[in-house]
């Protein structure tokens, strides 16, 4: 007795579905892993460091949060002797106010360490191979280069060749310039403010 023939069309369709399924369920893994479980895996990591920041949230991290208090903080009016950190950084100056200078965010599902303490930025700055920079889109290579964008080797060299700029007596040297700049960008700044109020006034 002959065992009956499977059709072709059968099995090709039956093995179109497979690949079907396990390519969805292949984006569906990627996609869960890339929206929580790596960003709460980097989490546990941050906070084994003694790293303080809010619990990540789905998809967004802080960036709804960032973009209300940006708005909140552009709304109000300044004056000139205000504090600017948490007109032009609001969100950055809460975070460091309510988990202190060592802190992290996120941005939707990456998380960004922010480092304030001067020991700790030494650190970072000094262990190059350890502490490596993102790497940029393509784009950001093309507008930015030089010391911000290098990592290793390339910025220990260029790191040596702009540091003398930096030295303390050339810094002094370049004391009264920097004041008489400032002093005419202050005085300029107190003419148009007091054109201002004239203005109101009127």
């Amino acid at each position: 007795m002959e065992a009956p023939e499977i059709p072709l069309l059968r099995v090709s369709n039956s093995l179109i579905a497979g690949i079907i399924i396990v390519g969805i369920v292949i984006v569906v893994g990627r996609a869960v892993n890339w929206l929580w479980l790596r960003p709460k895996r980097l989490e546990t990591c941050l906070r084994r460091q003694n790293l303080k920041g809010n619990s990540y949230r789905l998809g967004f991290g802080d960036l709804k949060e960032m973009a209300h208090m940006i708005q909140e903080a552009k709304s109000k009016p300044i004056n000139l002797d205000d504090d600017i950190i948490p007109r032009v950084l609001p969100f950055h100056h809460q975070m460091i106010q309510n988990y202190g200078k060592n802190s992290f965010m996120w941005f939707g599902p990456n998380p960004v360490a922010t480092i304030a303490n001067p020991e700790d930025i030494k650190e970072v700055f000094g262990n190059i191979s350890v502490f490596q920079k993102v790497s940029n889109n393509p784009l950001g290579k093309l507008l930015v280069t030089g010391l911000v964008e290098y990592n290793g080797e390339k910025w220990m060299k260029h790191r040596r060749v702009v540091n003398p700029a930096f030295h303390l007596e050339k810094l002094k040297l370049m004391l009264p310039s920097f004041h008489e700049s400032c002093n005419g960008m202050v005085k300029k700044w107190v003419r148009l403010v007091n054109e201002m109020k004239v203005v109101a006034v009127r």
